[in-house]
């Protein structure tokens, strides 16, 4: 199963991000991001769901057919996802699994509950794409070691900084951790 979920400043902070087993970063319009997670072995409630993008039918496919869950989208983006294999779950077309955070503000209050709709809509098993995560490999023995690890995405810097105590790379903006 995958979700579309905001990466502004407004979207955030997010739920449910953290037990995606992949997350992808995409530029959107105005050198802005959004991600992409995709969930085999959780089924999180996520927090901000968004609108599809034509591209993401393309980058789903790989994993078989399996959901997507969005909030809506322009009549050209649907129109791809509709022509493709994946299985659609679409807050605007009155789908389920969809409820509003009432404390933030529209369009940054929707949360999709992917045990509801992973019970709802039968879709494929996940389709292994080639990720191997090992916790020894051994082409990392000549690596330098990186506390931190920046990019850019369109206009939004990504960074990732090594937290000890978590043993695993969590993501900044600016300096603030999210």
């Amino acid at each position: 199963m995958a979700v579309k979920s905001g990466d502004t400043a407004a979207s955030r902070p997010s739920l449910g991000l953290e037990t995606a087993d992949v997350i992808y970063i995409e530029e959107v319009e105005g050198g802005l991001t959004r991600m992409v997670a995709v969930c085999a072995s959780a089924k999180p409630k996520v927090l901000a769901v968004r609108s599809i993008r034509s591209s993401d039918p393309e980058l789903l496919g790989q994993y078989g057919r399996i959901v997507v869950v969005a909030s809506g989208g322009g009549r050209p983006a649907l129109q791809v996802l509709d022509r493709s294999t994946l299985h659609s779950v679409i807050n605007d077309r009155g789908q389920v699994g969809f409820s509003r955070d009432r404390s933030r503000p529209a369009p940054y209050n929707l949360v999709s509950d992917l045990a509801k709709v992973s019970a709802a809509i039968k879709a494929d098993g996940v389709r292994n794409v080639g990720f191997t995560w090992a916790a020894i490999d051994p082409r990392l023995a000549g690596a330098r070691s990186a506390a931190t690890v920046s990019t850019r995405v369109g206009s939004t810097g990504v960074g990732f900084v090594w937290d000890a105590k978590l043993a695993r790379y969590v993501r900044t903006v600016g300096r603030q951790r999210i």
